[in-house]
């Protein structure tokens, strides 16, 4: 038997079977056989289709949780059009001929370390949002759609941490609670 100590972040107590949450992986392939214009337009692409989710998880956020709950996915909106985001991706396209993934993930890299090496814990927190947009980007470009099916029994779920897009599209109705090994009380 595993037991594992941990800070409450509601104050409840729960027993249940643990279940250790692994994302996807997918292999990050830099060089593009495509010209910089057709990989532009996956990123174009990529981008739009993130931010309709975002649309979509704020509507269903806003309807089952409310909306200082759903105002996440709103922001999440924004910073998937950010100028300066958008901007270094497709200049690292059109200069280096990668693929939309690698420019997406090395951008994305580059402004999560600026927010981790931030003073304030709140800001530094916020890294975790870049890697949800950032994935849901690259997880688009690589076919990739995860299942959230977490069987039939009721569980605790363990990750390293959670991002708010994952926690959303969970079947929460199997979840008894979350356990993260990584974050941080400011994280969402």
């Amino acid at each position: 038997m595993q037991m594992l100590e941990a800070q409450a972040i509601c104050g409840q107590i729960t027993v249940g079977k643990l279940h250790f949450y692994h994302r996807e992986t997918y292999e990050l392939v830099k060089d593009s056989p495509l010209t910089w214009e057709q990989e532009d337009e996956r990123f174009l692409w990529s981008q739009r289709c993130a931010v309709s989710e975002m649309k979509g998880l704020y509507n269903r956020a806003l309807s089952e949780l409310g909306e200082d709950s759903a105002t996440i996915f709103a922001i999440h909106g924004m910073m998937l059009e950010d100028e300066d985001l958008t901007r270094r991706v497709r200049r690292m396209i059109r200069e280096e001929g990668v693929t939309a993934q690698f420019a997406i993930h090395t951008v994305g890299e580059q402004v999560m370390d600026t927010f981790a090496q931030m003073e304030s814990p709140y800001m530094r927190a916020r890294a975790a949002d870049i890697q949800d947009i950032t994935r849901r980007m690259i997880l688009r470009l690589v076919n990739i759609y995860p299942d959230w099916t977490l069987g039939k029994d009721a569980t605790i779920l363990v990750s390293d941490t959670f991002l708010p897009s994952e926690v959303l599209e969970m079947d929460r109705r199997r979840i008894l609670g979350l356990i993260t090994t990584g974050g941080s009380v400011d994280s969402h």
